[in-house]
């Protein structure tokens, strides 16, 4: 396979951190090559990150993180610990 210009170094099984972008994002559309690196990096932000692997294990998809709701509670009672 190829993934930025370059032979795929990964083989079936190996571990690996991997951001998908959402490439309809409107600060993604019609761009390309550098222009699309660019306007990711300085317009659309996290807000274009479609999915994310960590490890092999795909914790983001559609943009949410899968323990998002957890995660919030856990920092909602964070907050309330930390004003009482």
């Amino acid at each position: 396979g190829q993934a930025l210009g370059s032979r795929m170094l990964l083989e079936v099984g190996d571990v690996a951190d991997i951001v998908s972008i959402d490439l309809s994002h409107p600060s993604l559309i019609g761009k390309g090559d550098d222009a699309l690196i660019d306007a990711f990096l300085f317009s659309a932000g996290t807000s274009a990150v479609d999915c994310v692997w960590r490890h092999g294990q795909k914790l983001v998809s559609g943009g949410r993180h899968k323990h998002r709701d957890e995660i919030s509670h856990r920092y909602a009672m964070a907050l309330e610990n930390l004003i009482a």
